[in-house]
């Protein structure tokens, strides 16, 4: 037997933490996986962000604040508590994203009279002029995520997902996702 031949392939497979080969994580799942919705989006949704961060993590920019600025935007005034609804976010969590977009000068609080407890955000200019530039490469990585699809087919899989959404119960109240 060869034992150079086969230490060489040993020495250049790729070895995930868990001593699974890079390339079998597909073949993990079972049969149980492979027509689960939930599994297949959450697997989409894993790449798609991998490749956004790759856009913007060098800005500081994730997801969830890309889209708070773009909410911040399109609200000017909108206070942190109806951001962190909107964006499904405890308070504690949208105290650190919006004190994180303080620090990088993109957007500013201000009091709202009369409500001590409460700010109202705003952009920055340089948040505006940040934004536009974060706009672009998002609809970079959107055109990079899409390019496997016709636009029949981008157009179908949004509409498909946005049934999806709008056929789905409601979310359990938040005690009960806590298990209380």
């Amino acid at each position: 037997m060869d034992t150079t031949s086969s230490r060489s392939r040993t020495r250049h497979r790729t070895i995930q933490p868990d001593g699974v080969e890079r390339g079998q994580l597909d073949d993990l799942g079972a049969e149980f996986f492979r027509d689960n919705i939930g599994f297949a989006i959450r697997k989409a949704q894993v790449r798609i962000f991998e490749d956004f961060y790759a856009a913007l993590a060098r800005e500081g920019i994730t997801p969830a604040r890309f889209t708070a600025l773009v909410f911040i935007e399109a609200n000017p005034g909108l206070s942190q508590i109806r951001l962190g609804n909107y964006l499904k976010v405890a308070r504690s969590g949208i105290v650190k994203l919006v004190d994180t977009l303080e620090k990088l000068e993109l957007i500013e609080r201000r009091e709202i009279p009369g409500d001590r407890r409460s700010y109202a955000l705003v952009l920055t200019a340089a948040g505006r002029r940040q934004l536009e530039r974060y706009r672009q490469r998002v609809l970079e990585h959107e055109a990079r995520i899409a390019s496997g699809l016709t636009d029949r087919e981008r157009a179908t899989l949004l509409q498909l997902v946005r049934k999806l959404l709008a056929g789905m119960p409601p979310p359990p109240a938040p005690a009960a996702r806590r298990g209380a």
